[in-house]
């Protein structure tokens, strides 16, 4: 059984008796991540780009991410060492759905949307 541990330095207990360290053990659940990022309107003048890092089970172990949806996506770079996976794309679809392809307990991604097209630019004198 994999166990995590955590310190409670600044706890009242630990304040009351600095000589004893509180130590918790807890068992890590390890589950299957997934990821859904629903888009409302178009995505034409946006790059879409999501990424994945700390893709982890057991002590040390990465693990693959798939693209669920849409199918017809691949990604755009691979880091296997790194155990990062990353998303950049100028297409327009309706929802990104990404999962993990074994149980994991660490799971981290960032998302975001770059607006590629030109703003209206509207200029008020007062």
């Amino acid at each position: 059984m994999l166990y995590g541990i955590s310190y409670f330095a600044g706890s009242k207990f630990f304040q009351i008796n600095r000589r004893l360290k509180t130590i918790c053990l807890y068992p890590l659940v390890e589950k299957t991540a997934r990821v859904e990022i629903e888009f409302e309107g178009s995505l034409d003048q946006y790059l879409v780009n999501f990424g994945i890092h700390s893709l982890s089970k057991g002590v040390s172990g990465f693990v693959n991410a798939s693209i669920v949806q849409p199918g017809e996506l691949e990604w755009t770079q691979v880091i296997a060492q790194a155990n990062t996976f990353n998303l950049s794309t100028p297409l327009s679809f309706s929802k990104l759905i990404v999962e993990s392809g074994e149980p994991v307990h660490t799971f981290g991604f960032i998302f975001n949307a770059v607006h590629t097209g030109i703003f209206p630019m509207r200029i008020s004198w007062i």
